[in-house]
């Protein structure tokens, strides 16, 4: 390399450094914050009474809690967050609570944010947790239904939605629909699995952890021929933050 291909490349390296010694010490912290802004407090929680009903009509109730915990920095150092999916399935005295690690930024700017997960773990009545294939987590999805990257539609509502749960009524002007698509290939038996998720939603500013009504069409596709479909309704019981009630 020759000395007049060289120094451009100094000029702007030194340039660079120039333009980081010159940043407000602040800057860092104040972009950490906004980002942080975006997405729901850690602490914050909502929970859920949920009833699914399989293709024979069959009604499989169970209770669903999203939480929003811990912060920490992946091996790249991105700022993530720790998500927590809990269900209690009492008739079947059986308690599953998974965990998802995802990177901030990608919470706020990715449509489909838990193809980017970094960490998944679960436990099953309260043993350790244990990790999991990362290519199950967008089947989580509507936990991250509030995140700000998720693509949705929204269409005002001719008259407002009411949902009543423990603290209150809710008044909902808006309706919001979305859609996500978890695709597999099982080369080893020449199987392409996808799961599609459509959701109808409703969010409100005092449930800032979740959405605060919900249904989702779960469609189950073999090659692109439906084998079977659920469809889940997500009702609302309650909400805080764990500073402030649990």
């Amino acid at each position: 390399m020759n000395r007049k291909s060289l120094c451009p490349r100094l000029f702007v390296l030194f340039a660079f450094a120039f333009l980081l010694v010159d940043m407000p010490l602040g800057y860092a912290d104040d972009a950490r914050e906004k980002r942080a802004s975006a997405l729901p407090p850690v602490g914050s929680w909502v929970r859920y009474r949920v009833v699914l009903v399989d293709e024979s009509g069959t009604e499989k109730p169970y209770q669903e809690t999203i939480e929003w915990q811990s912060m920490e920095r992946d091996a790249q150092g991105r700022s993530c967050r720790w998500i927590e999916i809990r269900r209690d399935d009492s008739p079947e005295k059986l308690v599953e609570a998974t965990r998802l690690l995802v990177p901030e930024e990608v919470l706020i700017k990715d449509p489909n944010p838990l193809l980017q997960t970094v960490k998944m773990r679960q436990s099953l009545n309260g043993k350790a947790f244990s990790d999991l294939d990362l290519f199950l987590a967008p089947l989580f999805a509507s936990a991250v239904l509030v995140s700000p990257g998720i693509k949705n539609t929204v269409e005002p509502l001719a008259e407002p939605k009411i949902v009543r749960y423990q603290p209150g009524n809710l008044s909902i002007a808006e309706e919001k629909t979305a859609s996500h698509t978890w695709t597999r290939q099982l080369k080893m038996v020449d199987l392409k699995l996808e799961i599609i998720s459509d959701f109808k939603y409703y969010t409100h500013p005092d449930v800032n952890a979740g959405f605060a009504e919900a249904s989702v069409k779960l469609t189950r596709k073999h090659n692109g021929e439906v084998r079977s479909t659920q469809q889940m309704t997500y009702y609302l019981l309650d909400a805080g933050h764990k500073d402030k009630t649990d």
